[in-house]
């Protein structure tokens, strides 16, 4: 591999890292019953997912299904 691959590659791998704890905070939020909390954090990652699928990091179906597990979740509180 060449520099360049290796440079995206630890791009995509920070981006996708992100995701995860985005999720995470997420979900604990969501368990903590706390729904304006639960909301804020979902709002950043909606963007963050929406910003990673137009740079092909995720893909759509991917980000869709993301968005509306948790905004089920989120309604449920």
């Amino acid at each position: 591999m060449n520099n360049k691959c290796i440079e995206v590659k630890k791009n995509n791998f920070k981006s996708k890292k992100i995701i995860k704890t985005l999720i995470k905070k997420t979900k604990l939020s969501i368990e903590t019953k706390n729904k304006n909390l639960s909301i804020e954090n979902f709002k950043k990652l909606q963007s963050y997912l929406d910003i990673q699928t137009k740079k092909n990091i995720i893909k759509k179906n991917k980000c869709s299904r993301y968005k509306s597990k948790l905004m089920i979740k989120i309604n449920s509180i």
